[in-house]
This record gives structure tokens, C-alpha cells and sequence, in this order.
């Protein structure tokens, strides 16, 4: 979002380890507002929690949708999309490979196909390029993360058969800042 708005920002990271998620340092730990990233800064003010900043940058770049009920739609759909990603937790936790199977052909069976059927109708209903309103939002940006993110982790193209949500993928990855912001971005899963 701040490469789409022309901000200039520093994008500090932790080193991961073995685990899924990066083991934070106690003396950065304590400093976070909940104990843990992301952690926005903004004049020395702290934000955490990845929906509140995601909000937050949103409302202040124009990304929030057109008017309130718009924003109120783009908070509803990435709620969706964070409960969605909630359902595959267990499968990137699992150790034994034949429960991990097991697991992600259930989620190929029932899950993704009703998940990404509602997107790509929600696409279609919407005019058939964006989730919400006439423009790109926050919301688009949002769900070509979390379905590139997870494709990428369990080794399936999530958007596979649902035409409306591969083209806002493409879409969002083809906004000429994003295109930018990829290349240069710093090398992390």
C-alpha cells in the first residue's frame, strides 16, 4: 500500500528460523504492543495487528473503498480471507506427510472450492476486476497475498478455475508500483 501511494517507508524485518513464524528477541518482544509483528510506526506512535494496520494505511491512501459502506465491505472480506488462512494453520503445523495429505485434500474437496467460488462471485457481482467499488482497494491486495502466500506454501494454485480471481491477481501484481515493489522488496517466503 505504501508502494501504491508513493510513500517512502523502512520495511524492517526478523530473521525466521526453523518454525513458521519468527522467534522475536525478548528485548524487541517486550517492546511491541502485544508482544509481536507486524508493528507499524508512524511519528514515533506504534500500531500492531496486521487488519488495524491494513486499515489504518487503507483509510489514509484512499484504498478503504469510496465511501463507508465500501470500507465496511473491503473490512468484511479481508476478515473472510484471515478466517479462511485460519483453516490452514493445522496443515502448515503437521510433521506426519499422510495427515497433511489427508488434510489438504479435504480442503481441495470442500474448502477452496467454496472460498474461492464466493470471491470470484463477489468479483463478478462487483463488475467483474475488483472485490470492492471501481478500484483497486486494500481488499485486492490483501486476498493476491494470502492466495499467492498459501499456493505457494501447499504447492496448489488456489485460483485455479475461478477466472475472475486469477485475472484480479494478475491484476494487482501488474499495478505498475506493486511490479516495482516486488523486485525490490526484501527476499523473505
Amino acid at each position: 500500500m505504501f508502494a501504491i501511494a508513493g510513500v517512502a517507508y523502512e520495511d524492517n524485518r526478523i530473521p525466521k528460523d526453523d518454525t513458521t513464524y519468527p522467534v522475536l528477541p525478548s528485548e524487541i518482544k517486550d517492546k511491541l504492543p502485544w508482544g509481536q509483528m507486524p508493528l507499524l510506526e508512524v511519528n514515533g506512535k506504534k500500531l500492531s495487528q496486521s487488519s488495524a494496520i491494513g486499515r489504518f494505511i487503507a483509510r489514509k491512501f484512499k484504498l478503504a473503498g469510496a465511501d463507508d459502506f465500501e470500507s465496511a465491505k473491503c473490512d468484511e472480506i479481508v476478515d473472510a480471507i484471515k478466517d479462511f488462512g485460519q483453516e490452514w494453520r493445522p496443515v502448515m503445523s503437521e510433521q506426519d506427510d499422510g495427515k497433511k495429505l489427508e488434510m489438504v485434500k479435504k480442503l481441495k474437496e470442500e474448502k477452496i472450492p467454496k472460498f474461492m467460488g464466493k470471491l470470484n462471485r463477489i468479483i463478478e457481482e462487483n463488475g467483474g476486476k475488483w472485490l470492492v467499488g471501481a478500484n483497486v482497494t486494500w481488499t485486492d491486495l490483501v486476498l493476491a497475498h494470502y492466495v499467492t502466500l498459501l499456493s505457494n506454501r501447499v504447492k496448489i494454485d488456489l485460483a485455479s478455475g475461478f477466472p475472475l480471481l486469477e485475472n484480479l491477481i494478475k491484476s494487482v501484481y501488474a499495478i505498475p508500483q506493486v511490479k516495482e515493489w516486488m523486485v525490490k522488496r526484501p527476499q523473505t517466503e
